[in-house]
């Protein structure tokens, strides 16, 4: 049976595993902590530069989980957040961010050398402020403000945007990332200290491995969206391809090849056409350069507002995204507005209120729908 591209949007909410019940999948003995490390991992790295929204990324995600079950599967080092590729903040495994930065990071940082040239950051700045970070972060975590304290107390100077082009990084070099949480913020440690490193395996391995992954995680996808995804080379990517072999399956679909893993099934199942309420930033859009799948292209400037790279919450159904919401954690209570792009039948509004209850369950306080927020 061929893959037809109607379907690909509900397969890829299927590989992402965004399309869950909201109940404790019937994993062993698997606990809801447990649910957020597979949800990352299933993912290979999850979107977070808006930790507060990530944080509900993979909530969706982990049948059962609270936001306790997030912190703690952060606490237990099993989780990290950092800048692995693209220059962008992800939530990830410790293994996985070394593997990714041994295959992203010289090129990264070679991208930023005229920026930080800019703001007077050299070879012996970045030395400096390694020095004076290995020795302050042994053994403890400090926040952003601590963190650019010390670096500041040591000579190194923060100022305007230095600061987190400093941490940015040192973050890349693999000395600092973000682990244990601090309600909706992060506390910065050694990397070597929180998760000390293990055996890597060759480039060519981790290669084929980030290939397949980002396949199970997010097929059907073309090796464009694979480039675009990592920022590696087209040749690094045909070489993934190569190393993969028949361990990947290739359909054509509208004249692109989509890769798929073998038992990736070719026909959506009946759990992907509810409805979800997605985060900002969410990996069901940025993980693919392409959003046209699924979001019609005259509702894009209403996803992202005017192209200025904030991508909003949304309101996802059978894999279409048909409207966005905006959230306010109060006291006491998640006051939520929704906005559809046109009127909604009466299933996808009670899909909505369903999903919306089961964000009420992973912060563990009441949803109130208002009309707007302001």
């Amino acid at each position: 049976m061929a893959l037809r591209s109607a379907d690909i949007p509900r397969l890829r909410l299927e590989a992402q595993r965004a399309v869950q019940s909201g109940r404790r999948s019937a994993a062993g003995h698997r606990s809801a902590a447990d649910e957020v490390v597979a949800a990352v991992e299933r993912l290979v790295a999850v979107q977070a530069q808006d930790f507060g929204q990530s944080l509900w990324a993979l909530g969706a995600r982990a049948p059962g989980a609270t936001l306790r079950d997030v912190e703690a599967a952060f606490e237990s080092r099993r989780i990290v957040r950092s800048w692995p590729m693209r220059g962008t903040l992800h939530i990830l495994s410790p293994d996985d961010l070394r593997a990714i930065l041994d295959l992203t990071a010289e090129r990264t940082i070679a991208s930023a050398r005229t920026r930080h040239r800019g703001l007077g950051l050299d070879d012996d700045t970045f030395a400096r402020a390694t020095a004076i970070l290995r020795d302050g972060l042994a053994g403890r975590s400090l926040d952003r403000e601590e963190t650019l304290a010390l670096l500041a107390a040591g000579g190194v100077a923060t100022d305007g945007q230095r600061g987190i082009h400093l941490l940015w990084r040192l973050a890349h070099d693999g000395l600092i990332c973000w682990g244990p949480t601090d309600t909706t913020r992060q506390r910065l440690v050694l990397l070597d200290e929180w998760a000390p490193p293990r055996e890597e395996p060759t480039r060519d391995e981790t290669l084929r491995r980030l290939l397949l992954r980002y396949v199970a995680g997010h097929g059907p996808v073309t090796l464009r969206d694979f480039v675009w995804w990592t920022k590696l080379t087209v040749k690094d990517a045909t070489r993934a391809r190569e190393l993969a072999g028949d361990e990947l399956v290739e359909h054509e679909v509208d004249g692109q090849i989509q890769l798929m893993t073998p038992d990736a099934p070719e026909r959506p199942s009946r759990s992907s056409s509810g409805v979800v309420a997605l985060p900002s930033f969410d990996e069901y859009l940025i993980g693919y350069p392409d959003r046209t799948p699924m979001v019609r292209p005259e509702w894009l400037d209403r996803v992202v507002p005017g192209a200025n790279g904030l991508v909003l919450p949304i309101v996802v159904s059978a894999g279409q995204v048909v409207g966005t919401w905006r959230r306010r954690l109060d006291p006491g209570r998640i006051r939520v507005s929704v906005e559809p792009f046109e009127p909604w039948s009466e299933g996808v509004h009670r899909g909505v209120e369903r999903h919306l209850a089961a964000l009420g369950r992973f912060f563990e306080r009441p949803v109130e729908l208002v009309e707007a927020l302001r």
